[in-house]
């Protein structure tokens, strides 16, 4: 696509917004990045340094040949204004991709408005387009036309539990997700485990039938509230042959099969089904460097899926089953109840604490 042709975008946010500008700056999602939009922070100020485009100050006029806008700043849901602004541009009749997670009732508004204006707009739950998960969804669907898939069992952070009910709605109904009786409470952190985890399990049926758990672990540090989780998101489909594991949101995928003794009498019916196998490996190095190498891209691929449905209707198949996410959300959140707040120890801390002695 020539550079031309690329439609004009602007970010609002500049901290996970960082991560859209980086996107935007491959040139291959088909938009160009013309402004910033932010409170006029030191952080907001050099990223649109950074990226050479202008600041645009809060109640700024949009820019008028802006086609998509990036909202990556904190819905309603949790205490931001990102729904404000979501809902402006809108208006404007901007499309706009909204970085999750957001309350059913604002998502609902925002399907309303986008198409009151002429608008379109996606609800980016993120972790569907890291490739690991992709190719986990992808064999697992496989999976499940084939007849053997039983039981999905999933694992994540409180902060990234709603991405794990995405990844549900990918492989069957959450709109008529049904939970067993509620998690017990979780206890109180123990003197001197400030570290440790807690976790919380739920249970159900999806609509598909095939039966569901999750697992999250409930600890938070309000004072950094995306800081040191003791793991993202992790996921098993267990089948009638073996189990298909996603061992961390950037891989490796696995699969398992099913332990069987030899008796001698005749081989496997597929060889290849019962060996053990790396389907897709883990992406390799530190946790900043994923974060630079690997979230722009995925934030990528969807840009791109927006841009080239352009003019379209099929965002609202996504709508749909966001929404029916967000109605999931509602119900497993309810039974999970509050995160368990506490203060954990990090480097920081540990340098703060040497610098006193």
């Amino acid at each position: 696509m020539n550079h031309a042709d690329h439609h004009p975008c602007v970010v609002f946010g500049a901290t996970f917004g960082r991560l859209y500008v980086d996107a935007l700056l491959l040139d291959s999602t088909g938009y160009r990045l013309i402004g910033l939009g932010g409170q006029g922070g030191r952080r907001t100020l050099d990223l649109a340094r950074h990226a050479s485009v202008p600041w645009l100050a809060p109640g700024e006029p949009l820019p008028a040949d802006a086609r998509l806008a990036c909202v990556v700043v904190r819905s309603g849901l949790l205490g931001g204004r990102g729904s404000e602004i979501v809902e402006r541009c809108l208006r404007a009749g901007i499309d706009v991709v909204q970085e999750h997670p957001v309350h059913q009732r604002e998502l609902a508004s925002h399907v309303r408005l986008a198409r009151q204006h002429g608008a379109r707009y996606y609800l980016n739950t993120f972790y569907d387009c890291l490739p690991a998960v992709v190719a986990f969804v992808r064999r697992a669907r496989e999976l499940q036309a084939e007849g053997g898939a039983m039981h999905l069992e999933l694992w994540s952070s409180y902060q990234v539990a709603f991405a794990g009910v995405d990844l549900l709605s990918h492989l069957g109904s959450v709109a008529a997700l049904q939970l067993d009786a509620a998690a017990p409470a979780v206890p109180e952190v123990p003197a001197g485990h400030a570290d440790g985890p807690l976790f919380r399990r739920l249970s159900g049926r999806l609509g598909s039938g095939m039966t569901v758990g999750m697992r999250v672990d409930m600890s938070l540090d309000p004072r950094d509230p995306d800081e040191h989780p003791h793991l993202l998101l992790r996921a098993e489909l267990v089948c009638r042959a073996g189990t298909l594991m996603l061992a961390d949101a950037h891989g490796p995928v696995l699969w398992l099969p099913r332990p069987r003794v030899p008796d001698g009498r005749h081989e496997a019916a597929d060889p290849h089904r019962d060996r053990h196998a790396c389907l897709f490996p883990a992406h390799e190095g530190g946790f900043d460097e994923t974060l630079r190498s690997l979230w722009p891209g995925a934030i990528a691929s969807l840009l791109k899926q927006v841009r080239a449905e352009d003019g379209g209707m099929a965002w609202l198949v996504r709508a749909q089953r966001h929404l029916d996410v967000c109605g999931a959300w509602s119900q497993i959140s309810g039974a999970l109840g509050l995160p368990a707040l506490m203060r954990r120890a990090s480097a920081r801390d540990a340098g703060e604490v040497a610098d006193v002695a």
